[in-house]
């Protein structure tokens, strides 16, 4: 469910933000910067949270893998 999840998560703004994002990756490029205004609505891909970073659901995030919350017992998560 989670690698074919289609729908958006919407979140309220609640105080004025701005969110800096380098498109190359490259800490020395440009960032791009965006105002969000306090009280509008944001929406995002469920996708850009269901293929995060590694560190957040391990190596094989772009994998079905229904043993990812079970716990051994020594209490490590497989």
């Amino acid at each position: 469910m989670r690698l074919t999840n289609l729908n958006m998560g919407i979140r309220t703004v609640m105080e004025d933000t701005i969110l800096e994002y380098n498109p190359t990756g490259d800490e020395t490029g440009p960032a791009n910067c965006y105002l969000l205004k306090k009280g509008s609505n944001v929406q995002r891909p469920a996708n850009i949270i269901n293929y995060g970073p590694s560190s957040l659901w391990g190596d094989d995030r772009n994998e079905f893998n229904a043993r990812r919350w079970l716990k051994t017992k020594e209490g490590e998560r497989q």
